[in-house]
């Protein structure tokens, strides 16, 4: 249990050997791997935007307020995690005698350090404004980049994608905005009043009452905006057409569904971004993937508190430093990452297509909350660069539009939801410049879908059932071989009349007896034999399907989890983690 965490014994065996240093602005600790040659670079950003801040709030900065910050550096989520009890990128900790702000970093990788430093910076040195949005504004300000890429170029992405929202929303403090949205933009808005309204603004504005602020109007700060951006507007559109070209263009993807372990002793660590994570993946891929697709579950809506200090707030299995982290941790392996988030109603709730669809307000408010995730999870995945993004999971309840003797909806409902999933897709185009997709349930809801054409990929999971009747025996290599290759001429079919390519978001088998009947869940007892015979079939229908060009553009196999210890010879599920399926997968992995 966390209360018996000794976060004491745990910090000094992260920091033991390690180092310290002093810059202008702040102080720094970091493991002995981190190498301040190397990373002069990206001390140098901190100390720009150390600067950038003191300039703006200097003259309002108490005698006595903290005048240093004291940096420490975790490579790891996990490990600030550990430490800190509290998940994210960067945690601020009043400690004595100075502040601490833990920050994840990585030589090498994108990150947003220098806007975390600057937000701390300005928060121990002038505290809190009197209006929110100005902290995000001064620290934003006071960066030159957001999450590696210059901050004009990623401005320049959001105007393109039509994502710059109104004063008011970037003004105010409920606005359900992505901070990778908000945040950049409210940097924005202060540069353009202070352009407008003198460079003290911020020092003058820091303690007045928001309502007395005057601040542009929408037409006078997309005017300023517009005419900043010029020169990179026509740059951020062509990106945004080669990212989607180079998705689509990919050779086939081969991977696994990597899932978020369940913490066995920790409830804030494991899972996404940790070292156990690192181990799991560098396994993958030395199996043969060229590719992984993360796979966790998100709520759409607040749940209870979940550790130390925490109000409501949107429960997920993975947050947003965790999934970044792991995002790039497969990239750096040569590995392309798809994004198969399911969303739930809430922690304790059901799929989230299903039980917010009760009714026509709670139909808007999950089309309305799906959207602001997508939105989010849309702008992360693109500063990490992932490949693929899919807008849902087996939700048949929200997706199925297409009139049928099983569907007999009113034609007025049919539309209105049909309209829903315009919005929603172009929610995820306008965040997100790679390809999208949506993992449609095994048994028949890709054929009730009529979105398709408006995505990249026909995603699908394949569950093949391999027996119908009990009694009867444990299939063959060469039956189970003639049943996928089944599947796959009939996405394969069901995709070219779409005019998308195929996608297999899942397929697996678990190492159970009776899995092979009912291949969605494991039963009766451990049947290690029965999982090898499978992947041996893959392989083969992966071979026969690549003749016959029914092959999918990728595929990817359920499951592999994120802690390399799970799976073994006593284990009846779906990971061939441990087990002999193990070399079996790495064989068809290679069939490209």
């Amino acid at each position: 249990p966390a209360s018996e965490i000794d976060v004491a014994a745990v910090e000094a065996g992260l920091t033991r050997n390690g180092q310290r240093a002093e810059r202008l602005d702040f102080d720094w600790i970091a493991a002995q791997s981190f190498d301040p040659v190397v990373e002069e670079g990206w001390l140098a950003s901190l100390d720009r935007a150390c600067s950038g801040v003191r300039q703006r709030l200097e003259q309002i900065t108490p005698f006595d307020a903290p005048l240093r910050l004291c940096v420490r550096v975790f490579e790891t989520p996990d490990e600030l995690a550990r430490v800190c009890r509290a998940r994210g990128a960067a945690q601020l900790r009043p400690l004595d005698p100075e502040a601490e702000l833990s920050l994840v970093h990585v030589a090498a990788w994108s990150d947003n350090s220098p806007f975390e430093l600057a937000r701390a910076t300005a928060l121990v040195s002038a505290g809190e404004p009197a209006a929110g949005w100005l902290l995000d504004g001064v620290a934003a300000a006071a960066c030159d980049s957001w999450f590696g890429r210059p901050l004009e170029n990623w401005l320049a992405y959001l105007w393109t994608g039509e994502l710059v929202p109104s004063v008011e929303q970037l003004t105010r403090d409920d606005a359900q905005l992505s901070p990778h949205l908000a945040q950049p933009l409210r940097g924005a808005l202060l540069l353009c009043c202070e352009e407008l309204k003198g460079a003290d603004f911020a020092a003058r504005q820091w303690a007045a009452k928001p309502e007395t602020t005057l601040l542009p109007g929408d037409e006078e700060f997309r005017a300023w905006l517009a005419r900043t951006l010029e020169g990179k507007l026509e740059a951020a559109r062509n990106a945004r057409v080669e990212r989607r070209r180079a998705s689509l263009a990919l050779p086939a993807r081969r991977g696994a569904c990597l899932l978020p372990s369940r913490p066995k002793s920790d409830p804030i660590c494991a899972g996404f971004g940790s070292r156990a994570c690192e181990k799991s993946l560098a396994e993958l891929r030395k199996l043969g993937a060229s590719a992984v697709a993360l796979s966790w579950c998100s709520a759409l809506e607040e749940s209870e508190p979940r550790f130390f200090g925490a109000g409501p707030e949107i429960w997920t299995q993975a947050d947003d430093a965790a999934l970044f982290a792991t995002i790039m941790r497969a990239r750096n392996l040569g590995l392309d990452v798809t994004l198969l988030p399911q969303l739930v109603a809430s922690e304790s709730g059901g799929w989230a297509g299903q039980v917010l669809l009760s009714t026509a307000r709670k139909q808007r408010e999950l089309f309305r909350s799906w959207s602001n995730f997508l939105t989010h999870i849309g702008l992360l995945a693109e500063l990490a660069g992932v490949d693929v993004l899919s807008l849902g999971t087996e939700s048949p309840d929200s997706t199925v539009t297409r009139a049928s003797n099983e569907n007999r909806r009113r034609a007025n409902d049919l539309e209105n939801l049909r309209n829903d999933w315009r919005f929603l897709i172009q929610a995820g185009r306008s965040a997100f410049a790679g390809g999208l997709t949506y993992a449609a349930r095994w048994d028949g809801e890709a054929q009730g879908i009529e979105f398709w054409k408006d995505l990249d990929f026909m995603g699908q999971n394949v569950f093949v059932a391999f027996g119908e009747a009990k009694g009867e025996q444990s299939p063959a290599a060469a039956e189970m071989t003639q049943r996928i290759v089944g599947s796959f001429a009939h996405l394969a079919e069901l995709s070219k009349q779409q005019g998308v390519r195929a996608l297999v978001c899942g397929i697996g088998i678990s190492s159970s007896a009776e899995g092979w009947a009912q291949p969605s869940r494991p039963q009766g007892g451990v049947d290690l034999d029965l999982q090898v015979r499978f992947y041996d079939a893959l392989l083969r229908a992966l071979q026969i399907g690549r003749k016959q060009s029914i092959a999918p553009a990728g595929l990817f196999t359920w499951c592999w989890w994120s802690d390399p210890q799970s799976g073994g010879l006593q284990e009846r599920g779906f990971t061939p983690q441990n087990k002999p399926a193990e070399a079996a997968l790495g064989r068809a992995l290679h069939v490209r």
